[in-house]
């Protein structure tokens, strides 16, 4: 692949989990709150790790622990246009050792504004905070805390034909696509434009 060679691993025990959800939610006039906890444990966990220089290999690691919290409330201000306000913090580690596990997001802040226009069309405005991770994974790297803003719009004509215009990181942010220590920088301000129709 681009970062390196990857060797597969036949001798690997198949992973498996115990995972408990919880969810609950709250609906007062134009308001609605929501609270999503989630604790989930790993067996024969399968990890990726590195063995010198641009080389990969697969190795079952024990267990492992992911756990996190999510909130969200959202305010219908009025029938066409509504505010989201969502938070999200996850922690992943090996109980053997206490150490941090690859791929648990860092946390993270999110704002949507969304709007309807004559129930066709919307507008769709959204705001990402990420966190510094100062807990990298055996494959990461500290990553630095940054923040995304996009914009999103469609709309839909009678005949069925339908346009999707989608803007993102309209700040042209420089930050890394992922914690991968051999990760590339993510995309700067780029656009999409879809046009579906039905016949």
């Amino acid at each position: 692949s681009g970062r390196g060679f990857i060797t597969g691993n036949p001798d690997l025990e198949p992973e498996t989990s115990r995972q408990f959800d919880f969810s609950g939610q709250l609906r007062e006039g134009p308001l609605r709150f929501g609270v999503y906890l989630y604790h989930y444990r790993f067996f024969n966990l399968i990890e990726r790790f590195e063995a010198g220089d641009d080389l990969f290999f697969f190795r079952n690691r024990g267990s492992a622990r992911l756990r996190g919290v999510e909130l969200e409330a959202e305010w219908q201000i009025r029938p066409s246009l509504s505010f989201t306000l969502g938070a999200q913090r996850a922690r992943g580690r090996t109980p053997e050792d206490n150490q941090p596990l690859d791929d648990v997001p860092s946390n993270s802040l999110t704002l949507v504004f969304r709007k309807t226009i004559h129930k066709r069309g919307h507008l769709q405005l959204r705001s990402v905070l990420f966190g510094r991770d100062q807990q990298p994974g055996p494959t990461e790297i500290v990553t630095p805390g940054y923040g995304q803003i996009d914009l999103a719009g469609g709309w839909t004509w009678p005949s069925g034909i339908g346009l999707q215009v989608q803007l993102r990181n309209l700040l042209d942010k420089d930050f890394p696509a992922s914690p991968d220590r051999r990760a590339t920088a993510a995309p700067g301000r780029s656009a999409t434009v879809l046009l579906s129709f039905g016949f």
